[in-house]
């Protein structure tokens, strides 16, 4: 009996000190992953407080800081706005799952929506998945990154020239996005 309860204190042991190896081995990524976690929610609560339930913002590309997205001449672009134009304004309204919408404040029936790679201002479709974005915080920075939440690895982005969806690089500034309230 007293050899079988050695026996399972020495499992017991061998056990937790696996474990713990197992913690430390995975610390540095863990703690990547709190850090973004931690920003993130950071970021939700901010959002909450400043864009939760249809605020009017102006949506801002990093890397043209003087383009904003607005569909003054029909279609959805990056562009020089004027401070007056109501197409560059957009409502940010809650989706679903942590989603949201944007819908635009000039022509309300169109809102930026992924389709087969390209970003567009149109009605919703039946469904509307296509018209859902997660706003994802972009560290250290007032930006955030706009990524298709029916195509999990597609963002909006200007890093052609016109605005569109797909694939990015981390550092892309083109992907990175200043929702400003509107006064």
């Amino acid at each position: 009996m007293a050899r079988n309860l050695i026996s399972v204190r020495a499992f017991l042991i061998s056990a937790m000190v696996a474990t713990l190896c197992a913690v430390t081995f995975t610390t540095a990524n863990a703690q990547d992953r709190d850090r973004d976690y931690r920003d993130h929610q950071r970021y939700d609560q901010r959002y909450d407080q400043r864009y939760g339930g249809g605020e009017l913002v102006r949506i801002q590309n990093r890397s043209k800081s003087d383009r904003y997205l607005n569909i003054e001449h029909g279609r959805l672009e990056s562009s020089h706005i004027k401070q007056k134009w109501d197409s560059a304004r957009w409502y940010i309204e809650d989706g679903r799952r942590n989603s949201v919408r944007l819908r635009n404040f000039w022509k309300s029936d169109r809102f930026i929506q992924s389709r087969d790679g390209y970003a567009e201002a149109a009605p919703l479709e039946r469904r509307g998945r296509s018209a859902l974005w997660v706003i994802e915080p972009v560290y250290g920075t007032d930006y955030v990154r706009l990524r298709s939440r029916e195509d999990r690895d597609e963002y909006l982005h200007t890093e052609h020239g016109d605005v569109e969806v797909g694939p990015i690089q981390q550092g892309w500034w083109s992907a990175m996005w200043k929702l400003s309230p509107v006064n």
